[in-house]
């Protein structure tokens, strides 16, 4: 992700494809879960600097835990942005607890270039020594609106392990030197949104979790058992991985041309991590 997607240059058929018909129009909410990719590796994603203003505050992370700052509190501390320098920024009027939370303003207006994708949201790579139990916290959508029955506007988070040295004989397990790049696989999930919106690839996995637009201006909970989906959608789990990448981002695809899109996401008191730690 962090402006293009952490997936392989293939064919891309979508849940639906082929029935007949344009697919409705939707914004989505995806938390995705990504195991290394191959081709088309991810661009590097930048530290951001905005939000330092808060560095200062005590960082308070839940035991087991695997997310840096994961409240927002050190504003952007720990968080990466998309290489642009884009992707989120901090707030302190909209939060769920604590006196920050991110937020995500993705929009794209008549009179700016095109763009059929933009993908734009905070990541963190982490370096757990065992693979997490769970993905957890609050997300909030104040603005969701889409003015095209093409564009998928999607909100999602993307877990990414990269390096498992099995990836390409789980990913392609017939054939594993089809890829011979290939060093991630994904697991996607989808909160809020279409049911013909995941797309679906050779390394990734999508899981919906809702398939409606979300409920605007409240504080919405997620919390999705990482390890044991893993397990089921992949038949294994991750391990010998480099790194784990997480995203929790908002994302349009296939834009329409001309075709306004605009919405306003935030996220706050985010986990990634352990179940059985005592506290967690």
């Amino acid at each position: 992700m962090l402006g293009g997607r952490l997936e392989l240059d293939l064919p891309r058929p979508r849940a639906g494809a082929g029935l007949g018909g344009r697919r409705p129009g939707f914004v989505s909410l995806l938390v995705l879960v990504l195991a290394c990719s191959e081709s088309s590796a991810p661009p590097a994603p930048v530290p951001e600097g905005a939000g330092q203003e808060l560095a200062a505050t005590p960082l308070v992370v839940l035991a087991g835990n695997q997310l840096a700052n994961p409240g927002f509190e050190g504003g952007s501390q720990g968080w990466l942005r998309t290489n642009d320098g884009l992707g989120f920024e901090i707030v302190t009027d909209k939060t769920h607890s604590g006196r920050a939370a991110a937020r995500i303003g993705l929009s794209w207006q008549p009179g700016q270039p095109e763009q059929a994708v933009r993908v734009m949201g905070p990541s963190q790579e982490i370096s757990p020594t065992r693979f997490p139990d769970l993905l957890a916290g609050w997300y909030r959508v104040d603005r969701w609106e889409n003015a095209s029955e093409q564009t998928d506007l999607t909100l999602e988070v993307a877990l990414i392990v990269v390096g498992d040295p099995r990836t390409r004989s789980i990913v392609t397990p017939e054939d594993p030197d089809r890829y011979p790049k290939l060093d991630n696989y994904q697991l996607r999930y989808q909160l809020a949104g279409s049911p013909e919106s995941p797309i679906v690839t050779v390394n990734g996995r999508p899981k919906l979790v809702g398939t409606s637009s979300p409920e605007l201006s409240r504080w919405v909970r997620f919390e999705l058992p990482v390890k044991t989906d893993f397990q089921e959608l992949w038949g294994t789990l991750p391990a010998g991985y480099d790194h784990l990448r997480i995203y929790f981002d908002a994302r349009f695809d296939d834009k329409e041309a001309g075709a306004a899109v605009r919405a306003e996401v935030f996220f706050d008191d985010l986990f990634f991590g352990f179940e059985d730690v005592p506290g967690s």
